[in-house]
């Protein structure tokens, strides 16, 4: 009697596959169950050699002894006899033994020293087929982070970290720019007839390394630098919408709370249209506070994708202002040599230093503004008589020390400061100051100097100013710098355009002083003496 067996399989797939997917999977399950039925046979003929039949059951069966496979019933020299019955030799103790023996197999423990656990060929190929299916079908990356209004960490992953030489160095109108530069200030230098000592290499070489450093100053530095002021900018910003957000989320909890216990209520309601139309309104009510909550962190979301291109955009336009540095930089060094003007700034104990306090009409106030010598406030006396601006000196704590000096950092005195313009000349497309209202100015400030009999000098990046105040004056009253700095703040002096530090300059020195100071002294450095 045939009795037929069917054994229902499921597959699990996940995913949607292909066609050609599902193909490969049929094979593998195809594959699979037949080494299944295959195992299954051998280990039936081996439990129960004589129910066994076929290749399975001839193997697994010994024969008596001196038997050998092909040979049954075969006569030494003689024709075919009839093949005789096999006959398993087994011990009393054999069917207990071999009892256990399967039972451990079962349950996949080995038996004996040198015996494995079966291969599970239907576990290989179903491992065969989701490799497959993974590599065909990759997992998709996580989804962005969810938004949480007022997370600082969120809100540092907005400023992406730049890199000067990797991220801004390489883009078009910089490096490129910088190199025809170099190129340009090389060429004209040989046509003037100058020993030419600003070479191609020398230039690139020169402004790459003022271009990585300054370009750091201004975006991270400078006061932390415009990524610190940006990210003060969106942190209040996100904090109005993180206030918004708690007190709607509140009132929704509180909404949710109230909901529930009127869904408790609806139990004893008889009325199925009662509760429905009460339900329906919980599920509107719910569903508004979800939207509004949605769109609160929508606008967060939109907020810090606004200020990350505001830093993209800051960073794009600090390097393509350096560029307009070392365009100007590239004029000074080819311009008419005037006659040097030579500023230093006098021991502080010749003159003393007027408190900032003492002269709010010409000094700026500040908490840590150390004030200015003498010789300063009559300037900017002599400088708003002559040009009707009430102009003021700006000055800070150890400005005279990076300063040209006579004597020793420590006691040198306050004849430097800082003139910001903003609040009289209008702002140029390139960055400067409108240039012929400063030239007028500047005109005026040295007619001024003169007649103080004050030496004076201005560090300004402006060469169409420069060239056209120098040669009026015929001095090099103004020169250039940027770019520079100390080892321990490389890339902070600058003097214009636009981002970095658009302003003025100033060192003076009191003529007749310093010319007292250093008679006699065979050693003293060639000063302006008039």
């Amino acid at each position: 009697m045939r009795i037929d067996c069917h054994v229902p399989i499921t597959l699990r797939i996940v995913g949607v596959p292909t066609d050609e997917q599902l193909e490969a999977a049929g094979r593998a399950l195809t594959r699979a169950v037949a080494a299944r039925l295959a195992e299954a046979e051998r280990m039936l003929a081996e439990r129960h050699p004589e129910r066994a039949t076929g290749a399975a059951g001839a193997a697994a069966t010994p024969g008596p002894l001196g038997y050998q496979p092909g040979s049954a019933g075969r006569a030494a020299d003689g024709p075919t006899a009839p093949t005789a019955p096999t006959v398993a030799h087994l011990d009393a103790a054999g069917p207990a033994q071999e009892e256990q023996r399967w039972a451990a197999r079962a349950h996949g423990v080995p038996v004996g020293g040198s015996e494995k656990p079966p291969d599970d060929p239907f576990a290989g190929a179903l491992h065969e087929a989701e490799r497959e299916n993974a590599l065909a079908h990759p997992p998709a990356p996580p989804g962005p982070e969810p938004v949480v209004p007022d997370s600082p960490s969120q809100q540092e992953d907005v400023f992406a970290p730049l890199d000067p030489a990797t991220d801004l160095w390489p883009l078009p109108g910089v490096e490129d720019r910088i190199v025809a530069l170099a190129e340009e200030t090389e060429e004209r230098e040989r046509a003037s007839g100058r020993s030419v000592t600003h070479t191609r290499d020398n230039m690139i070489e020169y402004w790459k390394e003022r271009f990585v450093a300054s370009v750091d100053y201004i975006l991270h530095r400078r006061g932390g630098g415009h990524r610190k002021r940006l990210a003060a900018g969106l942190a209040a910003a996100e904090r109005k919408l993180a206030g918004e957000y708690r007190r709607l989320r509140a009132q929704a909890y509180a909404a949710a709370d109230k909901r529930d216990a009127e869904t408790r209520r609806l139990r004893s309601e008889p009325d199925p249209d009662v509760v429905d139309e009460i339900l329906a309104l919980h599920r509107a009510e719910e569903e508004s506070y979800a939207a509004r909550l949605a769109n609160v962190l929508a606008r967060v979301d939109a907020l810090r994708r606004d200020y990350a291109n505001r830093w993209l955009q800051v960073a794009e336009r600090a390097a393509r202002e350096y560029v307009v540095i070392a365009a100007n930089e590239a004029e000074f060094i080819l311009q008419k040599p005037q006659t040097e003007v030579r500023v230093y700034g006098l021991p502080e104990y010749l003159e003393g230093t007027v408190p900032a306090a003492d002269r709010p009409d010409v000094l700026a106030q500040g908490q840590d503004v150390p004030g200015s010598s003498p010789t300063v406030v009559r300037f900017i006396e002599a400088v708003q008589k002559e040009t009707g601006w009430h102009v003021k000196a700006d000055n800070y704590p150890n400005h005279a020390n990076s300063n040209p000096l006579l004597g020793d950092k420590e006691s040198v005195g306050e004849y430097s400061f800082d003139m910001d313009l903003s609040g009289f000349l209008k702002i140029t497309e390139d960055g400067f100051y409108e240039r012929d209202k400063l030239v007028g100015f500047l005109v005026a400030v040295d007619r001024a100097a003169r007649h103080e009999r004050i030496a004076w000098n201005a560090y300004y990046n402006d060469a169409v100013v420069a060239g056209r105040v120098n040669a009026a004056a015929g001095r090099s009253r103004i020169t250039f710098s940027g770019g520079g700095g100390p080892k321990n703040n490389p890339g902070s002096f600058h003097h214009g355009p636009g981002l970095y530090v658009l302003h003025m300059h100033f060192n003076v020195m009191p003529v007749d002083i310093a010319a007292q100071y250093l008679a006699g002294n065979p050693t003293a450095p060639k000063i302006e003496i008039d």
